[in-house]
């Protein structure tokens, strides 16, 4: 019997090792499954709370009615000179233009003078008669009412005779000089339009199929124009007229001002109009992802997204008022929703004071 052979040779020992693995298959698979996506994400409340739809429209500042005076010419006069330009604020007692009476104005007045006289010389000769017993009572009422027509018409027309200076009647601003200087102008004939200081409105222009949002009372914010931020004024629909302005093709809605910072006579004012307003569910606009023509929201809970679909009611730039879904107190995503599935982990980002749409 031959001995076995010793393995302590290293070469020998370094084949068998080999043929050994070889006869014991393929190694086993690595079972450990991938790891499961987290999506970052930024969260706000679901909150209770009152929404206002407006309607945005524009306008200008004008003169509130009864509020525009036009000072005119008492005789038939000369403009001399214009003392005020277009949109001068003036004080009243304020001399707006300077008159001096035309040669026929100068005429009315010798005859007034000359009528007076002819009066006085009638009272006098019936006073007479009387004295004498040859005029009646009648007579006598006559000549004195005669007279006191005469010193009425006199005393109105006694002033033509000298320059004139027509004055505003009440503060304001000059919103129209109508007269030049040299103009002969007859009796009656605007010099100026003015607008009493304080007493304004605006007057919006609204597209026509809105018209049946707009009721009187509502109440209106008033902005300057180019400045959405700030708030200028506000006030309430006094009026909405019910036929198309043929300049604009709008509809005119007259606001009265009640309240607010000073308004500059012609200013173009943007006008948010708060046609409805209601309470509901409120989330941020950027929570809303569209899908196939409704919208979609997710939640959050227990670490992940719980997709809803939701349906929209009054919606301002910022706030959608939501109908079913969330309720108040969830955590509604506004950043990392686009990425989002159904019960998809998700983490919570350090920063969620952000509410904007696409992280």
């Amino acid at each position: 019997m031959i001995p076995p052979r010793s393995l302590s040779n290293p070469l020998l020992l370094g084949s068998f090792l080999l043929l050994a693995a070889g006869c014991g298959g393929s190694p086993a698979p690595d079972t450990t499954a991938p790891p499961e996506p987290v999506a970052l994400v930024a969260a706000v409340p679901v909150r209770v709370g009152t929404l206002t739809e407006s309607l945005v429209t524009y306008g200008t500042v004008v003169a509130a009615p009864g509020a525009q005076q036009s000072p005119s010419v008492p005789f038939e006069a000369i403009v001399e000179r214009v003392l005020v330009a277009e949109g001068m604020p003036v004080a009243a007692g304020q001399a707006l233009v300077v008159l001096r009476p035309s040669p026929s104005a100068l005429t009315q007045v010798d005859q007034a003078r000359s009528a007076l006289r002819a009066a006085q010389d009638q009272l006098r000769a019936m006073q007479e008669r009387d004295s004498l017993g040859l005029s009646t009572r009648d007579q006598i009422s006559q000549a004195e009412q005669a007279l006191q027509d005469a010193e009425s018409r006199f005393h109105e027309v006694e002033t033509w005779s000298h320059s004139g200076r027509i004055t505003a009647p009440a503060a304001g601003v000059v919103t129209a000089v109508l007269a030049t200087e040299g103009a002969l102008l007859p009796p009656g004939s605007p010099l100026v339009n003015l607008a009493l200081q304080g007493r304004f409105e605006v007057r919006l222009g609204a597209e026509p199929e809105d018209i049946d949002l707009i009721l009187a009372g509502q109440p209106v914010t008033l902005r300057r124009l180019g400045d959405p931020a700030s708030r200028l004024a506000h006030g309430r629909v006094r009026s909405v007229a019910h036929i198309v302005s043929p300049d604009t093709r709008l509809v005119d809605v007259m606001v009265t001002v009640t309240g607010g910072g000073p308004l500059l006579f012609g200013e173009t004012v943007q006008g948010e109009i708060a046609v409805q307003s209601k309470q509901g569910l409120l989330v941020p606009r950027s929570a809303l992802l569209p899908q196939d023509g409704a919208y979609r929201l997710f939640t959050l809970s227990k670490g992940r997204a719980v997709a809803h679909n939701v349906q929209i009611g009054l919606e301002t730039d910022s706030l959608v008022e939501v109908i079913g879904g969330p309720v108040a107190g969830d955590s509604v995503v506004v950043v990392g929703n686009y990425v989002l599935q159904d019960s998809m982990r998700v983490r919570i980002s350090a920063d969620t004071s952000r509410e904007g749409g696409r992280p």
